[in-house]
């Protein structure tokens, strides 16, 4: 074996550990999470989502995902099994919010265990077009990326899906700017950004930050790209993204020569 297969074989041993690191977490989290339930300790599940702000939604979601999954495998499935999955969401989501003051954990939860068999396809479709609105813009089709995305949020936002609204108004942000649009970028991935922000989503809200500091740049709005610009900085910090810090801290220093700071 040559070196660089040796370099490649222990990328992917890396990355192997690094996915059933992050996996276990996720169990015993949720595993954690169901023990305090079955107690209805609401106050220790209030403390439990503080500890782990990052990792709630996708906690709660599970819940709602598993549920959606078992009808869409068997129209027939338990009834008393989907409300017993879709309580105990309502039950972690009303404590989120109660952590990170909100009302936005609750009300996805909600409007999640409430769609019909039609909702539900539209949900699932909405979830497919934003995949291949990523796919678009990986390849820099940001035609294709805009009309993709702009088609998953028109399906999510009238569910309540806030997590999908957030994720398509994020990639239409991303494709506007690609397409010389910063007012139309700044526009979605600032809309994007606030919904992440509550649903304690860093690295999406990171991501946006990220578009709003160019965009806002790009358009002259050189106050509010200093304010994305600088909370970015901090995300790229705080998610150790070393090299994204050192160039949103140039872009900093730009901005406030070019403020007169």
């Amino acid at each position: 074996m040559n070196t660089a297969s040796i370099a490649w074989s222990a990328s992917l041993i890396l990355l192997s550990l690094a996915t059933l690191t992050l996996a276990s977490r996720e169990d015993d989290l949720r595993t954690r999470f169901e023990g305090l339930d079955d107690k209805r300790d609401h106050a220790a599940i209030v403390k439990l989502w503080k500890e782990h702000p990052t990792e709630a939604l996708g906690t709660i979601d599970a819940y709602l995902e598993g549920s959606l999954k078992l009808l869409e495998d068997n129209r027939d499935a338990a009834p008393d099994v989907i409300l017993s999955m879709e309580a105990r969401a309502l039950r972690g989501a009303a404590a989120a919010d109660e952590a990170f003051g909100t009302a936005i954990f609750a009300d996805y939860a909600a409007a999640f265990g409430s769609w019909n068999a039609d909702e539900q396809g539209r949900f699932r479709r909405g979830q497919a077009l934003f995949g291949e609105a990523s796919k678009a813009l990986r390849s820099k089709n940001f035609d294709i990326g805009l009309s993709k995305a702009t088609e998953s949020l028109e399906l999510a936002r009238p569910l309540g899906d806030w997590w999908g609204t957030a994720m398509a108004l994020c990639a239409m942000g991303r494709a506007h700017a690609g397409l010389g649009q910063p007012l139309k970028a700044l526009e979605c991935a600032s809309q994007a950004r606030l919904i992440n922000h509550d649903l304690r989503l860093s690295s999406d809200e990171y991501t946006c930050l990220e578009v709003m500091t160019r965009a806002a740049e790009a358009a002259g709005r050189n106050e509010r790209a200093l304010v994305s610009a600088q909370a970015a900085s901090a995300f790229a910090s705080q998610l150790g993204d070393a090299k994204g810090a050192a160039d949103l801290e140039k872009v900093v220093v730009e901005l406030k020569a070019k403020l007169g700071r």
